[in-house]
């Protein structure tokens, strides 16, 4: 009898919590009310809570404000100065507004993969100033800017020529470039083989800002950093043959294409060990291009299907023929690897001592002496000098092949600006940021992928239409005004309802 009572007492509690998950599934679906979502989308905007005294809590309490409005004034806060001598400093410097500019800033820079420079680059163990010659966190800049800027566009970010720099509250003032026990004109280094050809180096590169983020501006506005030119060593090494160049290098240019051409971006990625520079065989600036189709484009490797990869294999050998020419498998990655690497095929590292800084790497250019290859290449000690042709090749999300000739990086990054992806893989990273989805844009058509559930394909179809908006509108900010007004951010439970 006492079980049956336990049993008898079970009962109701039971079915009160069937009654209150059926009730929380059904009220998951119900939109939010506008407070809650101006408190939802305050935070998604600033990363901190609503204060409780908000000046638009009233407007939207009264009706004369709607929450999506509300949400579009906080992001306005932090708008740019477009032109004059203050340019990309906030219009209006308030703690709300560099909240905003903080927050959003630091979501652009999940984007990008690699951010510690001096582990980027393995000789680099006692260069611990490079972080502040060049700034780690510049590619979400870019980013940044064109969304707070009213005339910029989008496809800046990969067509822009011209690095960023952060403005912040402190200024470069990491080391004082004055201190008199530091003279600079008794600072020398000495980089010749035989130690024999002293060369002066500058000890005051300018140097990354610190403090509190309060704008964003071209490099280009700071004439002294952009064109700042140190002697330093420049020097590469290719099939055992060192090539040494004493000269002058600009240690902030940049080589076009917006992130992907820029010091820091290509010092983050571009993956070589040491000094060798592209011999079009085993030594290619690979990571690189895995890096750029990952970043920007969502693609991951492989990024063409095997059918696409298996007429690539090379047919010829010779003794220095790389193992990976031989296999379709292999070829599945190297195929879009090695035509987009050989855009960059001329850039390579080169150090410069400083006797405060310990030493800082930059990235050379060597210029165009040879002629073009007349096809494969196996192993060539000229490759770095001839021309810089290479290829975007890859599957798009729509399943079709891209297959772009270009010669620069100014090519190539008008050639991702072409291109959907580049708009699409964007609005998934601003769609997973404001509602915590991830979509899946893999090619539908490789017969390797798993087919798409139906919740996930509608989650895929909503982001790609967001993504062809942002390529008609080139805003970043109507992207997130159509997010915020979509009916899965307006709801209280940001998953589409399951089809049955």
């Amino acid at each position: 009898m006492g079980d049956n009572l336990g049993i008898l007492k079970l009962i109701p509690v039971v079915y009160l919590l069937a009654t209150i998950n059926a009730f929380a599934q059904d009220n998951s679906q119900q939109p939010l009310s506008e407070l809650a979502l101006f408190n939802r989308c305050y935070a998604h905007l600033t990363q901190k809570a609503l204060p409780l005294k908000h000046a638009l809590k009233n407007q939207i309490k009264s009706g004369s404000m709607t929450a999506l409005n509300a949400c579009m004034q906080i992001l306005d806060s932090a708008r740019l100065i477009e032109s004059g001598g203050n340019e990309g400093k906030l219009i209006s410097d308030t703690s709300e507004s560099r909240d905003v500019l903080l927050s959003l800033n630091d979501f652009h820079r999940t984007w990008f993969t690699n951010d510690h420079i001096v582990k980027a680059i393995s000789y680099l163990e006692d260069f611990n100033g490079q972080p502040y010659v060049h700034d780690e966190a510049e590619a979400g800049l870019h980013v940044t800017r064109v969304l707070l800027t009213n005339s910029a566009k989008f496809s800046e970010i990969v067509t822009g020529n011209s690095a960023m720099e952060a403005l912040r509250t402190n200024g470069p003032s990491l080391y004082d470039q004055n201190a008199p026990e530091l003279p600079i004109n008794k600072k020398m280094v000495t980089w010749s083989s035989n130690e024999s050809t002293a060369v002066r180096v500058p000890l005051n590169p300018p140097l990354v800002q610190t403090g509190e983020l309060v704008g964003i501006r071209k490099l280009s506005l700071n004439p002294t950093k952009q064109n700042f030119v140190s002697t330093a060593r420049n020097g590469t090494e290719v099939g055992g043959k060192y090539f040494k160049t004493p000269g002058s290098i600009r240690m902030n240019q940049a080589f076009g294409g917006g992130i992907i051409g820029t010091q820091s971006y290509l010092l983050l990625n571009l993956g070589r060990p040491n000094e060798k520079a592209s011999d079009g065989g085993l030594v290619m600036n690979r990571r690189w291009s895995k890096t750029v189709l990952s970043d920007l484009l969502c693609r991951d490797l492989p990024a063409v299907r095997l059918s696409d990869a298996t007429p690539l294999v090379q047919t010829f050998e010779t003794a220095q023929t790389p193992p990976f020419r031989k296999a379709g498998s292999c070829m599945s990655c190297h195929s879009t690897m090695d035509p987009l690497a050989a855009v960059i095929r001329n850039l390579s590292y080169t150090a410069v001592y400083y006797p405060l800084l310990m030493g800082t790497v930059h990235i050379r250019a060597w210029p165009t002496t040879q002629p073009a290859e007349s096809g494969p290449v196996d192993l060539d000690s000229n490759y770095f000098q001839r021309p810089t042709r290479g290829a975007l090749f890859y599957r798009s999300y729509d399943g079709s092949l891209k297959n772009d000739a270009v010669n620069s990086l100014p090519e190539l990054g008008q050639a991702m600006a072409n291109n959907n992806d580049l708009y699409i893989c964007t609005a998934a990273k601003y769609f997973r940021h404001f509602t915590g989805v991830k979509v899946n844009l893999q090619d539908e058509g490789d017969p390797s992928n798993a087919r798409l559930p139906a919740s996930d394909k509608a989650y895929r179809d909503l982001v790609i239409n967001l993504g062809l908006e942002l390529k008609k509108t080139q805003s970043l900010r109507t992207l997130i005004q159509s997010i915020l007004s979509s009916n899965v951010y307006r709801k209280s439970s940001m998953r589409l309802p399951e089809k049955q």
